[in-house]
């Protein structure tokens, strides 16, 4: 980074320091895919670049919600200011219907959706409710950062879901991916129970 370009987000970090951030890692290019968080495993290996950061390049946080910056000693990513982000939270079907609702000894998410009343018919039910609050809730910086790992940063939402048995309320924490621009993509349906 050179020096116009610190000193430029230091200014602007005086006007801006409930706003929004975007990671930059300069030189490279997003990774917008599961395939490209990938490759930057594999770019990073050959290259003197962290992956975690390669990972993290593009993608957006509240400042008061964000990963440690910098990442690491010697870290050149800087923090560029960001309005007008179009949130998006994304989830294949797959995770309900052949995840969620297939019974396992270890890990009984089919139980547990069954208990709140649902069985695999209401695959898409739940995927539209799960996108709709992760992203209001993304998009308001409610959510925990959880680990910014090798594949980028995890953070966990809270879902609050009707019991159709007992018309009374749930919440789980739900596992969610972010991706560059304001995505995050649903990694795991169920974490735990919300406190």
């Amino acid at each position: 980074m050179n020096v116009f370009d610190n000193i430029r987000d230091k200014a602007l970090s005086l006007f801006d320091n409930t706003g929004w951030i975007k990671w930059i890692h300069e030189g490279t290019s997003p990774a917008y895919t599961q395939t490209d968080k990938e490759m930057s495993l594999v770019y990073g290996a050959i290259s003197s670049h962290c992956a975690k950061c390669l990972n993290l390049n593009g993608c957006c946080f509240p400042r008061n919600n964000m990963p440690d910056h910098p990442l690491h000693f010697n870290c050149h990513c800087r923090l560029m200011p960001v309005n007008n982000i179009r949130f998006q939270a994304n989830c294949d079907t797959r995770k309900f219907e052949e995840y969620a609702f297939i019974h396992r000894k270890y890990d009984d998410k089919k139980g547990l959706f069954e208990s709140l009343g649902y069985d695999k018919i209401d695959s898409q039910t739940l995927l539209n409710e799960y996108c709709r609050q992760a992203r209001e809730k993304y998009a308001k910086g409610d959510f925990t950062l959880i680990e910014t790992g090798k594949f980028g940063q995890i953070i966990n939402i809270n879902i609050t879901l009707p019991n159709k048995n007992s018309k009374e309320m749930s919440s789980l924490v739900s596992g969610w991916m972010v991706y560059p621009d304001g995505k995050i993509q649903l990694a795991t349906v169920f974490v735990r129970w919300a406190k």
